[in-house]
């Protein structure tokens, strides 16, 4: 039931008396605040909902009908933006996820293209080495690929690690010169 001075004061602010109506909101604030922090559970967005419904009850006050108590009606509103705001809320939610699942997405699309290149790459790489002489295929097969160590390469070829390092070097020599010969070389670049 609201008082005969409520009254006075929605009869002024439907005339267009602001000060009416800040007495109004004065009574009101902490109602709609309390509503607001309930529906929404964040003290900020609280308040600046809390402002809104004032703003939405100042423009609309010459809509309210002496039917139901006034309280009832700022209630209403409030619930009604509260329930607005919440909306809001969750699309906002349910698009940064969105945007986030995309940044996923492209990290994950992004990564497996850097393996297709690095597969590609490799590939290029086999291919220019089936180009070399099957002893200095060996040698950078197995120590480039396998990651023997020059002393297990020596013991399986009989070779003496001086000559295994020579060859190695012979064999990136002529790796490098395959791959400069063709325009594969900027595939690996």
């Amino acid at each position: 039931m609201q008082s005969d001075q409520e009254t006075k004061w929605i009869l002024a602010s439907q005339k267009g008396d602001v000060k009416a109506f800040g007495l109004l909101a004065s009574k009101y604030q902490d109602t709609i605040y309390t509503l607001c922090r309930r529906m929404l559970k964040n003290n900020a967005d609280a308040q600046d909902l809390c402002q809104d419904i004032l703003i939405k009850m100042f423009k609309n006050i010459s809509q309210y009908q002496n039917h139901s108590p006034f309280g009832a009606w700022v209630y209403r509103i409030g619930y009604n933006e509260s329930i607005n705001k919440l909306r809001k809320l969750k699309r906002s939610s349910e698009h940064m996820e969105a945007l986030v699942n995309e940044r996923e997405h492209w990290v994950e699309t992004s990564n497996a293209l850097k393996t297709l290149e690095k597969i590609e790459k490799k590939k290029v790489l086999i291919d220019a080495i089936h180009q070399l002489q099957e002893s200095d295929r060996f040698l950078i097969m197995a120590y480039y690929f396998e990651e023997l160590p020059i002393k297990e390469i020596s013991a399986i070829i009989d070779l003496t690690e001086s000559n295994i390092k020579i060859k190695l070097h012979r064999s990136r020599k002529q790796l490098h010169g395959i791959l400069s010969a063709s325009s594969i070389k900027e595939n690996l670049i």
